[in-house]
């Protein structure tokens, strides 16, 4: 029988590999994304007034999109 030790450090383990297969390094999809935040009325400097994210952050997920649909997430 499996304990709850193993069931985390499982879960804990598949989630760190489903990060490292959305959140890509900088790359020219998140220069693009991060250049339409910069001339968004929505953005700070750091975030997004709209979602509250981090964007330098928020633009290497591939699944993520903008709030205002100024950028799709990608496959």
């Amino acid at each position: 029988m499996i304990n709850r030790a193993e069931v985390i450090a499982k879960l804990t383990a598949a989630a760190g590999k489903a990060v490292r297969a959305t959140v890509t390094p900088e790359s020219d999809m998140s220069r693009r994304r991060l250049e339409v935040c910069k001339t968004c009325e929505n953005w700070t400097g750091r975030t997004c007034k709209v979602c509250g994210c981090f964007t330098v952050l928020k633009v290497r997920i591939k699944t993520e999109s903008c709030p205002v649909g100024k950028w799709a997430a990608e496959d």
